[in-house]
């Protein structure tokens, strides 16, 4: 009895009281306060559920954000839901289904999608069902998830087993692990204007096959003309390991041209990986969407999928509720062999340093929790959280401060490194800077992650130096963050943006080996990579957009073996610089340049010291 107590609820340690009210899942993945059963969902296929999962919903909204959390069951919703922002929908895995039991067939008075996604919202571990559904007569349903006019949502591991359209999404949208069957559209991006990520999307029949334990045949005859994967306006598309089961639907990712849009150009364009044998169409001649294969590069992402695959979630958590708290947390945590040290959803105020040792995870909700930082200010040199092999993760994160009020303000607002890595096994992920001055520094680190990071850093993004055996994912350096977050304010877009085309450096690697980077980007910057002694680097899609014709998409010094599939550089920049002291190797398969429109393609460069 006591292990079980210990695998589902929390152990507080802090100033000596104890709590049950965060629990964990039982992964240990999601932390959550709030469940869909706490407002009496039955979750036994017959009750009408809805206004607990409303209710639920408006909890976690009230509170500044949370996890809602789905356990298994079955739970009918007669109409449709919304997440709102910062709110998190999260089941225990595909046996957690939530059935689409529309009081009329199709919806009848509801246009809306069945779960619309607000911005900065996310749904994760999750299948959804429609026993209405009629395999013999499609009904015309709408989108299963619709966050097409939303930014920074995230679906993760979601199953669609029976739905007419499956998944439409819009700017700065992040897509992983999702499996469909659809009988019109199953996966959807659409007026798309930011970086996003679509991975793992496999579109197949079995997955209603399997589940109804009806034939093949009648399955594929519903999805008979369904489009498997449709993209229309996307500024640098990336998609990787698409799979299009040919048994049921046409082996073919359509990229559509969207006239309506107000932004040229009107199509996608951009770099697919892993397609497994699927075809681009397109109906726009101008279409720069380029198909590639990591498999070019010998043992591409191997430290990255390794990484991944060995992330385990203590099970002992310790929850904040000040700030003033998070060094006494940390060191209970590590005194009890480890655990996660949680932030709820609000804004924690961070005046001194603090070191996170190995197993040790200091973890916010993402997007709904905010480090405001006012330690450091001044010192360039030091660091906020010094990560010495242990983790941080799921934050948004402000320096105490900073202006843009003018350029003499920006060049003042000087604070070190918010996190320094170290040691073996340390990572930070899910974090979104606001507004910071430098973001990451990995020094002297081995096997260890830097995961799904985006925003503004006035000098430096991301540096890795003195390092090995290690893996950046999901990485995007730009000014927006903080434009957007200032309302596009005047003096922002005067001051803060031409700054960062004279300043900000995405990516520095300093004497490293084996660093693989998966999906990195960086927009209006001085350079977007700059590597000296580099040591088999291997890059799936690089992004880099340079405004001035002065700076550089690229720099690389001294002895760099580098792979790149998957290039896209832009804006006025130059392409590529080989200092004069370059004796390495660079490989690029497939290059895409582009300014106003996509103009040129190359399917291989190679430079040498020889040929530079």
């Amino acid at each position: 009895m006591k292990t079980i107590i210990k695998a589902f609820f929390i152990l507080l340690v802090l100033a000596g009281s104890v709590s049950a009210e965060y629990r964990l899942s039982p992964d240990g993945d999601i932390i959550y306060n709030i469940s869909v059963t706490d407002f009496g969902a039955a979750g036994d296929g017959k009750t009408d559920d809805r206004a607990a999962f409303l209710k639920a919903l408006s909890a976690a909204e009230a509170q500044g954000g949370g996890t809602v959390f789905v356990p298994r069951g079955e739970y009918a919703l007669s109409r449709p839901v919304t997440v709102p922002e910062r709110v998190s929908l999260a089941g225990d895995g595909n046996r957690t289904t939530l059935l689409a039991d529309y009081e009329s067939n199709g919806g009848g008075d509801s246009p809306s999608c069945f779960i619309t996604l607000r911005s900065y919202a996310e749904i994760a571990n999750l299948r959804v069902y429609y026993p209405r559904q009629n395999l013999s007569s499609p009904v015309e349903y709408p989108y299963t998830i619709g966050a097409a006019n939303s930014t920074l949502v995230s679906i993760r591991g979601i199953t669609l087993l029976n739905s007419w359209n499956g998944v439409i999404v819009s700017t700065a949208s992040h897509v992983e692990n999702l499996c469909v069957t659809a009988f019109n559209n199953g996966f959807r991006n659409t007026g798309n204007y930011e970086i996003s990520e679509y991975v793992n999307i496999d579109v197949s029949g079995k997955y209603l096959s399997e589940y109804e334990k009806v034939s093949p045949e009648a399955v594929r005859r519903a999805c008979e003309g369904a489009k498997a994967v449709v993209t229309g306006k996307c500024d640098d598309l990336f998609m990787y390991d698409i799979s299009i089961d040919p048994e049921y639907y046409d082996n073919t990712i359509f990229a559509e041209s969207e006239e309506s849009v107000p932004a040229w150009p009107k199509q996608a364009y951009g770099h697919v990986f892993h397609t497994h044998g699927a075809k681009v169409v397109s109906d726009d001649e101008n279409c720069k969407l380029k198909v590639s294969d990591e498999d070019i590069i010998p043992g591409a992402l191997s430290i990255s999928r390794a990484l991944r695959d060995s992330r385990k979630a203590s099970r002992n958590l310790f929850v904040l509720r000040k700030a003033s708290d998070l060094k006494k947390a940390v060191a209970n945590a590590e005194k009890a062999g480890g655990g996660i040290v949680f932030l709820p959803a609000g804004s924690y105020r961070i005046t001194e340093k603090i070191t996170v040792p190995a197993g040790v995870e200091v973890r916010g909700h993402k997007n709904g929790t905010e480090l405001v930082i006012a330690y450091g200010k001044g010192r360039s040199g030091d660091c906020v959280f010094d990560i010495k092999g242990g983790a941080v993760r799921g934050f948004t994160v402000r320096c105490e401060g900073m202006s843009h009020d003018s350029e003499k303000a920006l060049i003042n607002s000087v604070y070190p490194y918010v996190f320094r890595l170290s040691g073996k096994g340390c990572r930070v992920e899910d974090i979104v800077f606001v507004r910071a001055y430098k973001g990451i520094l990995v020094e002297h680190a081995e096997d260890f992650m830097v995961r799904g990071v985006w925003g503004t850093c006035l000098s430096r993004n991301v540096e890795v130096t003195g390092s090995r055996d290690g893996a950046l994912e999901y990485i995007m350096c730009t000014y927006g963050t903080w434009w957007e977050n200032s309302r596009r304010a005047k003096a922002a877009t005067e001051n803060l943006i031409p700054y960062s085309f004279k300043h900000t450096v995405g990516l520095t690697l300093k004497n490293v080996a084996n660093i693989d980077i998966f999906s990195f980007a960086a927009f209006g910057v001085k350079t977007a990579m700059t590597a000296k002694n580099a040591e088999n680097v291997k890059i799936i899609r690089l992004v880099s957009d340079i405004p001035s014709a002065k700076n550089n998409n690229i720099e690389l010094r001294s002895k760099c073996d580098t792979d790149i599939v998957g290039l896209s550089t832009g804006g006025n920049g130059k392409y590529i610089k080989l200092g004069s002291d370059f004796d390495g190797r660079l490989r690029i398969y497939g290059h895409i340049f582009w300014g106003l429109t996509v103009n040129e393609y190359r399917d291989y460069t190679e430079y040498t010291g020889e040929n530079k």
